[in-house]
């Protein structure tokens, strides 16, 4: 290790017009670099690939060696998904909620905001009933079908398509179909009942 020179590391477009990131100093010519580490929030066709470029300042001398590194970035998929899975049963009359919450860009990690754009449509797989069921069902990251608007002996296919907000190729599909099942039915024993009427127990 030469005490006499120091790295400095910095990223930037294929151009190399434009500054992406400082990625640090360093005293040897080497530079690690964690996990999501590189975090590019200006997606363009300049920064598929990108460039590394490193100057090295040297005790007494003015002007520091350069050198350059291209890196070619290989866009990770985006991962779609509805909770509850891809088949789901509820019952009639009651409100139901379309969440998005487990879609993920597997290019940032799990806990980062994922920085998706949502596009909910839906299709009437038995009647068509459009005040349930349109095309456009919303942009948000979770959708409602109030319970008043459900529609009777029915199914309906909820589909999600999400596209990362910083390159809009990258795009995935989730489908739910949704089956409605009648209200659980409640028996009530004769004999409670019986009970009840003549003054017994209760």
């Amino acid at each position: 290790m030469d005490n006499f020179i120091q790295y400095y590391w910095t990223l930037h477009d294929s151009t190399e017009n434009h500054l992406l990131d400082f990625l640090g100093g360093t005293l040897r010519p080497e530079l690690k670099l964690g996990r999501y580490r590189l975090q590019i929030r200006l997606q363009t066709p300049l920064n598929r690939m990108v460039m590394v470029r490193v100057n090295a300042r040297i005790v007494g001398r003015r002007t520091p060696l350069v050198a350059r590194c291209y890196v070619v970035l290989a866009s990770q998929r985006v991962y779609a998904a509805i909770r509850g899975g891809q088949h789901r049963k509820v019952f009639r009359g009651k409100t139901i909620f379309f969440h998005a919450s487990p879609s993920r860009d597997l290019s940032l990690p799990e806990t980062a905001f994922q920085q998706l754009l949502y596009d909910w449509s839906c299709q009437a797989i038995i009647i068509q009933v459009y005040k349930t069921c349109k095309s456009n069902m919303g942009s948000s990251k979770r959708i409602v079908i109030p319970a008043y608007s459900q529609p009777n002996e029915q199914s309906l296919r909820i589909t999600l398509h999400i596209r990362s907000t910083f390159d809009h190729l990258r795009t995935a599909v989730a489908i739910q179909n949704v089956v409605f099942l009648s209200s659980p039915r409640r028996y009530i024993d004769e004999n409670i009942v019986s009970n009840f009427v003549q003054g017994g127990p209760f």
